[in-house]
């Protein structure tokens, strides 16, 4: 049945406002009390009952459906359903009324009943007039909830608030975000991924997020006023609108990339990342919680299994220092020195032998490091490889003859086997094994003390190919066997300038020990200059062979003497003892020496007899 006097449904009108105005139009000043007269229950239609609204429909004499396609239907205490979406109490305002001052003074200017209230103004997101471009104003609170639900009572109520409102508007531009509000309301979701989220969940985190891009990490969007609000909004929609690359983008982009200014996930992404963990429960914003899980578990060290958002994380993508531990066979000095590098590390300034990351660490390069350092071999290996002592090996080494993968501890050092190989063959390129070594030739390395050359600098001679390695000795490794040309050798040698000789060489040759060696520096009876060692190649002091030998035509050790007459030490300095010979030094814990002239005349008359 329908009634005498009725009203048009206007465009997006909810079923509260229609039946407020029909109520209105038959003369009744409140709906509740019209509902009573003709037998409709008030508090069914607005909680969105079915059967109530098609007898709303029958009484106003129009589409049921039309009616129902923007009513509100009541799910829950918490939610409440129209037009294909749900709502909550944060997106859905059911007891607060806003209107447009400008609508309602048209409709008033027809009769009291015409105002009507469009749908999208009971959402948080729209603070905009799509008719007028003007700012919503909110009617004042009611005491009780159900009076604010009878929009024409309340119409009347603040009348003379609204027209005075009306007369000085406040212009607000619709922003593309309230347009696709009321766009998908009206239309539904399109093919877009922003469609794919439910529109409340999209509402909000459009706001949440505008909030983040706007106003930094640590402003809420609750503390926000109206404009601010409305800026928010626009702000994150345009990302959201860019589709799911441009929301892991932007999120991606947020993370500092100095590892020293890196804060927690939470405070990088502040209010934005709160909220999600507030509604990690809401299966609607699973996507957009989703891509922030997936931003934070590929820049921040997070363990397999870490509860993010509601759901545990996978495989582990970022490493600490700390957390390679574990999870690769690699050492902490190793890494160390790997990482300084590589320049993904810096040295601490306030603890010795540590380092700063500069990011987390890549599980595929700690993978690729773990791999390398597997695949290498260490300083004796190598060695042994080219059939040198670790000594001689380091000498390449130090030329730059022999790449390295750098430590600070030489002992951790390691090399590349295909390299070593490839070196080894060809130094000796061309060479044939032999079981004896041939009339003329020598072992390279054997022959320091005949061509009067060091084996550091023989080596360098044979890697440097200036002579040839003709043969290799079978049952040696490596240049251990390796075989030259006498003649060669003594003519590479003769063409190599003598520096002089180290510390090491020096005390050994005199047969002296190392403080000796300083007390006759100190005394002037040798001479030095600062000179590399030829070696390790670092400065260093260098005892000269100019000096080495003046010294030697004037001065002997007692162990040099030991050795010419072949007798104990013991023994020689007894005979020079009670034959009142007198060591030089007469310094304690020194090595003793004697003048070279003096005590061979002694011991070859007292050795002849």
């Amino acid at each position: 049945m329908t009634l005498s006097l009725t009203v048009s449904l206007a465009d997006m009108e909810p079923v509260s406002s229609f039946l407020s105005r029909i109520a209105l139009r038959n003369l009744c000043d409140r709906a509740s009390s019209f509902c009573a007269d003709v037998g409709l229950n008030f508090s069914g239609a607005i909680k969105g009952e079915v059967d109530q609204i098609e007898r709303i429909a029958d009484l106003g004499g129009v589409s049921a459906q039309a009616l129902l396609q923007y009513s509100v239907q009541k799910k829950d205490r918490f939610r409440v359903s129209v037009a294909g979406e749900t709502f909550s109490k944060q997106t859905f305002q059911r007891s607060v009324v806003r209107v447009c001052p400008s609508c309602v003074k048209e409709g008033l200017s027809h009769a009291p009943w015409m105002p009507a209230r469009h749908l999208s103004w009971k959402l948080s997101s729209i603070h905009t007039c799509m008719k007028h471009q003007q700012r919503l104003i909110r009617l004042p609170s009611e005491r009780f909830t159900v009076s604010g639900q009878d929009f024409s009572q309340m119409i009347t109520r603040h009348k003379s608030y609204i027209l005075n409102e009306a007369a000085d508007p406040k212009s607000s531009t619709a922003t593309e975000f309230e347009e696709w509000i009321v766009d998908r309301l009206r239309n539904g979701a399109g093919e877009a991924w922003i469609d794919s989220i439910p529109l409340a969940a999209t509402m909000r985190t459009a706001e949440v997020l505008g909030t983040l891009l706007r106003f930094g990490p640590e402003v809420r969007f609750s503390a926000l006023d109206v404009l601010q609000q409305h800026e928010a909004g626009q702000a994150g929609f345009r990302i959201l609108q860019r589709g799911k690359p441009a929301l892991h983008d932007l999120l991606n982009d947020m993370v500092p990339q100095n590892n020293i200014l890196r804060k927690n996930y939470s405070k990088v992404y502040g209010g934005f990342y709160v909220w999600l963990a507030d509604q990690k429960s809401n299966t609607d914003l699973a996507p957009i919680a989703a891509i922030m899980r997936d931003v934070i578990v590929q820049n921040y060290p997070v363990r397999s299994g870490t509860n993010i958002l509601g759901e545990p994380t996978g495989e582990q993508h970022k490493f600490s220092l700390h957390g390679v531990r574990g999870n690769f066979d690699i050492g902490p000095k190793r890494l160390r020195d790997e990482l300084l590098a590589r320049g993904l590390a810096e040295e601490n300034p306030h603890w010795e032998y540590n380092v700063v990351l500069s990011r987390p660490l890549d599980r595929a390069l700690l993978e690729e490091i773990s791999q390398s350092i597997k695949e290498h071999v260490d300083l004796y290996e190598a060695a042994s490889r080219l059939g040198l002592s670790e000594q001689l090996f380091r000498k390449l080494v130090y030329e730059g003859l022999i790449p390295r993968r750098a430590y600070r501890d030489h002992r951790h050092h390691q090399y590349d086997p295909v390299f070593l190989d490839r070196f080894l063959a060809s130094v000796t390129q061309g060479a044939a094994l032999v079981d004896t070594i041939p009339e003329g030739h020598v072992l390279a390395l054997r022959a320091g003390q005949v061509v009067g050359a060091r084996s550091s600098e023989i080596l360098h001679l044979l890697a440097t190919h200036q002579i040839p390695c003709v043969g290799l000795l079978r049952g040696k490794t490596g240049l251990s066997g390796a075989v030259v040309e006498l003649a060669a050798l003594k003519n590479a040698a003769k063409s190599m300038p003598m520096i002089g000789f180290t510390y090491c060489e020096t005390h050994k040759k005199l047969k002296v020990s190392t403080p000796t060696l300083r007390y006759l520096l100190k005394l002037g009876f040798l001479s030095f200059y600062r000179g590399k060692n030829p070696t390790s190649l670092k400065e260093t002091e260098i005892i000269p062979q100019v000096s080495v030998d003046a010294f030697l035509e004037k001065y002997i050790s007692l162990a040099m003497l030991s050795e010419k007459y072949e007798r104990p030490w013991s023994e020689i300095s007894r005979l020079l003892r009670h034959s009142g010979v007198t060591d030089i030094l007469r310094r304690p814990k020194c090595s003793a020496i004697y003048r070279r002239k003096e005590v061979e005349e002694v011991l070859d008359h007292l050795l002849d007899m």
